[in-house]
């Protein structure tokens, strides 16, 4: 099986575990856990779950971090302080003690430092979070974090915070709209197969044929042959209203398909990948498969 073509499919390949690990430029994978460079930035667990490391490092690095969440949203996210570097499974005791001393040096300069109250008031309420999601998902018993002093500190905080973060979601509803307007006018162009000098991640996924291979606008390839294989089990399922679901264990290419939800919209899942009945019939078309037709025999 080849190596994947950039750090755009090296994702991919990590979130599905295509090969034991595999390497891109300075982003590589050894089973479940991600590098950048040589740090640990990311790690899965299980079928649905993936830490993310809440570390900072390189511009490079955050670039990295940003694309590896961006990869995994279909699955349950948690963040961690640690992700060991060797070894496939994590050190419980050892973020619960970096988050305890964490929150205990915030709440010490909180009491020190009054007039930062929004700041590191923001910054106690996301570790005392981020503790309280990890141990939820990996079904610790751990206690709560008594944070008594400066409850009423944090709770002023929370509710100037919530004001900010509603003006903060509407810049960012904002700006969606903006990048979606900016990629809707690229989309033609990568159709055409230009290369462009940035990512498709607002517009709704879009497909190309790329020689024998159809590639998606978040860089994953499938190949034509297994597309066209596809094709008819989507119409016949369109025609019934049918789903299919994870259960039948399809793959298209090195990804296995979660579902098609013909009832209604037809949607494509393919891990991080949903991709509309639209898309599927405009690929068909250039493709020159047999158009669907809601009255054809169902196979």
């Amino acid at each position: 099986m080849r190596q994947p073509k950039n750090s755009d499919e090296l994702l991919h390949y990590w979130a599905h575990q295509v090969l034991p690990e595999a390497k891109s430029g300075n982003l590589r994978y050894q089973g479940p856990t991600l590098f950048s460079y040589a740090v640990p930035i990311a790690m899965l667990v299980g079928a649905e779950g993936v830490v993310h490391h809440t570390g900072t490092w390189s511009i490079t690095t955050s670039a990295h971090q940003s694309a590896a969440r961006y990869a995994t949203r279909h699955r349950n996210r948690v963040y961690a302080p640690h992700i060991p570097t060797y070894g496939n499974e994590m050190n419980h005791r050892q973020c619960r003690d970096i988050w305890e001393m964490d929150i205990s040096q915030v709440i010490g300069e909180l009491q020190k430092h009054p007039r930062r109250k929004i700041t590191l008031g923001r910054k106690l309420t996301d570790l005392c979070n981020q503790r309280r999601d990890y141990s939820v998902f990996f079904k610790l018993e751990w206690p709560e974090i008594d944070i008594e002093v400066v409850r009423e500190g944090v709770a002023k905080v929370l509710a100037m915070e919530a004001v900010a973060a509603a003006e903060r979601a509407r810049r960012l509803a904002q700006d969606q709209a903006e990048r979606a307007a900016e990629e809707a006018s690229l989309l033609p162009d990568w159709r055409r197969g230009v290369i462009l000098p940035q990512h498709f991640r607002f517009q709704t996924t879009a497909l190309r044929v790329a020689g024998d291979e159809i590639e998606t606008t978040h860089g994953a390839l499938i190949p034509v042959i297994e597309a066209k294989l596809f094709w008819p089990l989507m119409c016949s399922a369109m025609r019934r209203g049918a789903v299919i679901d994870g259960s039948r264990d399809i793959k298209l290419g090195h990804y296995r398909l979660s579902s098609f939800n013909a009832d209604g919209a037809g949607t494509l899942i393919v891990g991080c990948h949903t991709i509309p009945w639209s898309e599927l019939v405009y690929i068909a078309e250039v493709l020159g498969l047999t158009p669907y037709s809601e009255k054809a025999d169902v196979l």
